[in-house]
């Protein structure tokens, strides 16, 4: 049976007959807020390995790419495992699914201070921290939907611009607690994030204000797979994102090192990545705000984007002062972050409508690989040739060959969403 919807008046939070949230409501933003929470924490931990890098290639004495292997197989593992939490999501909603997922993140966390050999981290950082991290994180990316629709862009932009704005902060306060009490030490510091995390879980709609995909559509898990599998757009969509993230990760991973090469100490590079982070944050918000006013086209800004990350990064060998860093951090943590938002806006237009909003869930698992090994390879190629020119040149280019098939998904995404409207009559046009 439909739901009659309540409008929102004089303030007050109205659900819809059936309980569920009206979309664009109050309590959509209450839940927006937790969303925010969310993702910031578990991405500006995440983010923040950098700084652990570096400490951790001092005390264990081991090179760089064995070192770098860490970070990068937490972040396979956890986006491998994001199709996984978008398919608990649909059986027990939101919070069971999130406060799992923060008693993971704390424990990885804490179980890893303790850790005095190196291939361990692959089991406590890597694993318990890494399936946390997913169970945290997704649940805030993909419930921006469920409660928004006329606000979706706007709401998108603040989720995901909480990933660079956690960031920004927790760089400069890992390094700090680090150059103050050690690595370890600040591991366990950092476990108080449980009790924002909590907050987090309450704000979140319950089992009973989220429509059940699973009953009122008939989802079948194999079913949505051969869906996805069979989109020729979204294939192509993956294609192009698996060079991005052959790149993305590079400077996040690697640039306090390169600061180190060329005589920047550490207490200031770090600020690099506080830079770059919130120049993101920017970059989410502001276009998020101008794609629900202006209705500009997202696919032009994704390839925009993109070709500022190409021409930035492939200036950076150029760099020989601080100053130069920091003009770099600024160009590409900008345009990481608008191609962050033309991502999740992107994605649901070359779905089946049926998997629209668990879309991005499908394409994080697929990028799991690339993601990871992108750093790696940057890794590798410092400890052969010391020096990460080769490294920056190679990220570029696969920056410009991600513009180049832009231009195509523009024209799979607009053919799609054509189709779309010829049969579903509530699909969203393209901006």
């Amino acid at each position: 049976m439909d739901s009659v919807i309540l409008e929102e008046k004089d303030g007050e939070c109205k659900v819809s007959e059936n309980g569920t949230i009206v979309k664009d409501s109050k309590r959509s933003w209450f839940v927006c807020l937790g969303a925010i929470l969310l993702v910031g924490i578990s991405m500006g931990i995440t983010n923040s390995f950098g700084v652990l890098f570096v400490s951790w290639t001092r005390e264990f004495q081991e090179s760089r790419t064995k070192i770098a292997w860490v970070g990068s197989f937490h972040f396979i593992w956890y986006m491998c495992l994001c199709p996984l939490c978008g398919i608990l999501t649909r059986y027990f909603t939101f919070r069971p699914v999130v406060l799992l997922g923060s008693i993971l993140l704390c424990l990885g966390l804490l179980i890893s201070s303790f850790v005095k050999d190196i291939s361990v981290f692959y089991l406590t950082y890597g694993v318990i921290f890494g399936t946390g991290t997913c169970l945290v994180y997704m649940p805030g990316v993909i419930v921006i939907p469920c409660c928004f629709q006329r606000n979706l862009a706007t709401a998108t932009g603040l989720v995901i611009g909480a990933n660079s704005a956690f960031t920004m902060w927790c760089g400069p306060v890992y390094e700090y607690l680090i150059r103050q009490y050690g690595w370890r030490a600040t591991l366990r510091i950092v476990n108080l994030i449980l009790i924002p995390l909590a907050v987090s879980c309450a704000l979140l709609p319950s089992k009973n204000q989220v429509p059940s995909e699973r009953q009122s559509r008939g989802f079948k898990v194999s079913a949505s797979f051969e869906r996805m599998v069979k989109n020729k757009g979204f294939l192509i969509w993956v294609l192009l994102m698996t060079l991005v993230y052959l790149g993305i990760f590079v400077p996040l991973m690697h640039l306090m090192s390169f600061c180190q090469d060329i005589g920047i100490p550490t207490y200031i590079s770090v600020y690099n990545i506080t830079l770059m982070s919130g120049m993101a944050t920017l970059g989410k918000v502001l276009s998020g705000k101008l794609i629900d006013i202006l209705n500009w086209n997202v696919h032009t800004y994704n390839i925009l984007s993109l070709l500022t990350l190409a021409v930035s990064i492939t200036l950076l060998p150029l760099a020989r002062t601080a100053s130069h860093v920091f003009i770099f951090a600024g160009f590409y943590g900008f345009a990481m972050g608008v191609q962050c938002l033309c991502v999740i806006i992107i994605t649901p237009e070359l779905s089946h409508p049926d998997d629209a909003k668990h879309a991005v869930t499908y394409l994080f698992g697929a990028l799991s690989i690339p993601g990871g090994v992108g750093p790696v390879l940057a890794a590798w190629i410092f400890d052969v040739s010391r020096s990460y020119h080769l490294a920056f040149f190679i990220a570029g280019g696969f920056f410009a060959c991600a513009a180049c098939l832009g231009t195509l998904i523009h024209l799979l995404a607009s053919r799609n969403t054509s189709m779309s409207y010829d049969n579903v009559s509530t699909t969203k046009p393209v901006t």
